[in-house]
């Protein structure tokens, strides 16, 4: 006889989501109750939930012993590292890869922001002034995206579609992995990333002098916490870009802003902070070539259903014995 699993839905979720899993779910029981905080899983003491899908707080071990597997509602696990069951065997998954098309675009609308000089085109609407002649010259007559560097730091699920955006702007395309010997598009001869070169980690600093754009796509993890570093913001071109929608902490922020304020960058656009929300009172507000975004690059109202595909997919897998997406390497850090 099958043994029965028993689900924990800790969200609000549509009644057609709910669906989805009930179908993916089969014959096993699946419970819906809003848990926001720890103490809300005490309605649960001692049940015996085996499967959990959580937006927000994670429980105690000890009201759910028999917990073996956590879908989470994120792609980024550096806020989970410090919890007690992220050292309990405990199966962690994530909702990696959902967001890439959304982010991507957010980076995109960044580049295209500084590459066609958009706040001035509003700010000539705001003064309801047409351009002189030179001042098209200097505001609006920009080498194009075509042919110019793009350095994607990060070869994720994002990293990836940002790479693929930029090689259908006609971009140079560079790409930072952290294991590029394990990428089975070297391996295979088959360049699957769309990427003109991959290089590891401790090429960065080499190969950043080239960067027009420095895309920032990576998990915060203790190899990764800052990362750009004041050398190698001091060693990108003045003309430079520096994007961020991967972790805030990646960013040494006070070498940011001197670099911003100096010259020493064109300009920046961060979707993510090392503290957030920012205080009122922070400098980034007061540079006038620095994106300030409130972290919404993965906002989407389709978010909701893209993770429960990705909770559907892995039930399926997890009730057949297969292997899981998206498995948190605890030691990786993502």
């Amino acid at each position: 006889m099958t043994m029965a699993h028993n689900i924990l839905v800790t969200i609000d979720l549509p009644l057609e989501l709910q669906e989805k899993i009930h179908s993916a779910a089969g014959q096993n029981r699946v419970v819906y109750q809003l848990c926001r905080t720890a103490e809300d899983y005490g309605a649960f003491a001692d049940q015996d939930f085996e499967i959990l899908l959580s937006r927000y707080a994670l429980p105690d071990r000890r009201v759910l012993p028999d917990l073996k597997w956590i879908q989470t509602f994120g792609a980024g696990v550096d806020h989970l590292t410090s919890h007690p069951l992220t050292r309990s065997g405990i199966l962690f998954t994530t909702a990696s890869g959902i967001h890439a098309s959304c982010v991507s675009e957010l980076v995109f609308a960044f580049i295209l922001h500084f590459q066609r000089s958009l706040s001035k085109i509003q700010l000539y609407k705001s003064l309801r002034k047409w351009p002189a002649p030179a001042e098209l010259f200097d505001f609006f007559e920009h080498p194009e995206l075509d042919g110019q560097s793009l350095i994607v730091v990060g070869l994720g699920a994002i990293g990836r579609r940002v790479a693929r955006l930029g090689k259908a702007f006609g971009m140079r395309v560079q790409a930072i992995k952290r294991s590029p010997e394990s990428t089975p598009a070297l391996r295979f001869g088959k360049n699957e990333y769309e990427v003109d070169e991959v290089h590891d980690l401790n090429a960065l600093q080499e190969i950043v002098p080239q960067a027009d754009y420095l895309v920032l796509c990576l998990p915060l993890t203790p190899d990764t916490r800052g990362l750009i570093s004041r050398e190698i913001l001091d060693g990108m071109k003045s003309s430079a870009i520096l994007i961020n929608v991967g972790r805030g902490a990646l960013v040494d922020e006070k070498a940011l802003v001197e670099s911003l304020r100096g010259g020493g960058l064109a300009g920046a656009a961060l979707d993510v902070f090392a503290l957030e929300p920012l205080s009122p009172d922070h400098p980034f507000y007061e540079l006038e070539n620095l994106i300030v975004s409130p972290h919404v690059g993965g906002a989407t109202r389709r978010y909701d259903s893209l993770v429960v595909d990705v909770f559907v997919e892995n039930l399926g897998r997890y009730l057949n014995g297969q292997p899981l997406l998206n498995q948190v390497d605890w030691t990786a850090g993502y």
